[in-house]
């Protein structure tokens, strides 16, 4: 049997995670994946297990056959922590540990570096330019006065004929 000294050295981790990371990266599902390179000449079966001290995510864990010389990404999805992130009211640097195990050894170890951001924050131009639609909440009371205001002005009288005319306009107007 072949030490398991040489694969250790061949194994690599890849961390694939936003730089900037909020709510809006839990609600929108942000992809995270750890991408696992096996540059040995046998096939390696791996476990991946990825961690926060500070809460930023749940513990994840997945195991997966790599092949020689190949490699595998690893898909973390609803990794993130929604109590940690909706309770965050600063922006602070957390830390992301992701290892590699064999059996029961650790063959290799990656530290990521995240910004977490406040609840209603989002990375700006760095970040995802989409997200900022996640932050879009109507005013219930505005939208009730708005309501009430249609409302009224519709019972002051717009006759029926001209609504309905409008409504043939524009249907006619539509196919040409």
């Amino acid at each position: 049997m072949k030490s398991k000294r040489p694969v250790k050295d061949k194994l690599a981790l890849s961390v694939r995670f936003p730089k900037y990371v909020g709510y809006a990266d839990y609600f929108l599902r942000t992809p995270v994946s750890v991408l696992v390179k096996n540059e040995s000449a046998e096939e390696v079966s791996v476990r991946v297990l990825s961690e926060s001290t500070e809460g930023l995510i749940v513990p994840f864990e997945a195991a997966a056959d790599i092949p020689f010389e190949s490699s595998v990404e690893l898909n973390a999805d609803a990794i993130f922590s929604p109590p940690f992130l909706a309770e965050n009211d600063e922006m602070r640097e957390c830390t992301v540990e992701t290892s590699a195990w064999i059996e029961d050894a650790e063959v290799c170890r990656d530290k990521t570096k995240v910004t977490v951001l406040p609840y209603d924050w989002w990375g700006g131009l760095s970040g995802n330019a989409e997200f900022l639609a996640s932050f879009v909440r109507p005013k219930l009371a505005d939208c009730a006065r708005v309501l009430s205001d249609a409302g009224q002005r519709l019972k002051k009288g717009i006759p029926y004929e001209k609504v309905e005319g409008r409504r043939r306009f524009l249907r006619l107007r539509r196919h040409g």
